[in-house]
């Protein structure tokens, strides 16, 4: 099969992403399923690429349906490797809110598309209703699909990934560069039974640093989201066998995207402020989790993937 596209460009995924919506609605169900249950049962579907607020900007597709008679729309940015122009999240929830206000439409989301590689290294996606993945739309095109034409279309997706992965250009900021070079030697030093890999270049807004233990399984990892006071094991499980572990008091169990992660609660930490300054409480942080150990017997026993 033959590959057209030197480069992809995010329109060019844009106008693969308008032709779905408007004409599959087996890709609307797959890729919209978790977030709006009811859009199975959607009628008139209708997707428009490119669609200007003289107040707040562009919404790259504007995709609407209706459910027994009642309007649905969602905003969609569609994203492969270019930064996120100033405010350009918080301009999707104005003009969401805008058009609560004329009170035309039921419900009203925001979602961003883009490569997993793109969204852990933005922590402004938070401000989206709704996350998609580029990895999850080429498993609908190669394994749910599986004809000809949807096969084209993963090898498209496929390689707008790949390029996401190695074109992605970092506009450094020097202090949170600097910050997570000293929290990765810390972790060398003083919690080497962690493994973190060594940062390079970081962004304004690089937040979540990622730490794994050996004896978690595959596609298990550990999440330390600094601003939020957070660290998630995010794991593979559904609700239901996440729910039979055994957790240390400390923990609980959140929805985290697709998946559940056991998550314990640690101080702020505020990667724009000195890190010495803070040293004390990422300590804490870091031996907080140690706690994850506890379920080490858990995980052997239930042999989770």
């Amino acid at each position: 099969m033959y590959q057209h596209f030197d480069y992809i460009r995010e329109r060019d995924i844009d106008f693969l992403l308008v032709e779905e919506l408007n004409i599959n609605s087996q890709f609307s169900d797959f890729i919209f399923q978790y977030h709006i249950p009811e859009i199975f049962q959607a009628v008139n579907f209708k997707a428009i690429h490119s669609v200007v607020d003289e107040q707040y900007g562009e919404t790259d597709i504007f995709f609407t349906f209706s459910v027994e008679d009642k309007k649905y729309a969602i905003l969609i940015e569609n994203k492969i490797n270019a930064p996120f122009q100033p405010d350009q999240p918080k301009r999707y929830q104005l003009r969401k809110n805008k058009l609560k206000k004329e009170n035309k439409i039921y419900k009203i989301y925001t979602a961003l598309i883009a490569p997993e590689k793109y969204i852990d290294t933005h922590d402004v996606i938070k401000e989206f209703d709704i996350v998609i993945l580029y990895e999850d739309i080429f498993h609908y095109f190669y394994h749910i699909e599986k004809s000809d034409r949807s096969m084209y279309k993963a090898m498209i997706i496929n390689d707008a990934t790949t390029q996401s992965k190695c074109s992605y250009i970092v506009k450094e900021n020097p202090q949170v560069t600097l910050f997570w070079q000293k929290y990765w030697t810390l972790i060398r030093k003083d919690y080497s039974y962690f493994y973190m890999k060594e940062p390079n270049l970081k962004p304004f807004d690089a937040d979540w640093a990622l730490l794994s233990i050996y004896f978690l399984p595959k596609n298990w990892i550990i999440k330390h989201k600094w601003s939020k006071g957070i660290i998630d094991l995010q794991t593979t499980l559904d609700q239901e066998t996440i729910s039979k572990i055994k957790l240390h008091d400390e923990m609980s169990i959140a929805k985290t995207g697709k998946s559940f992660s056991i998550r314990l609660h640690v101080p702020k930490i505020d990667r724009l402020k000195d890190f010495e300054t803070q040293i004390n409480e990422i300590k804490l942080c870091l031996d907080k989790v140690n706690l994850f150990y506890e379920i080490r017997d858990e995980i052997y026993k239930n042999n989770f993937k």
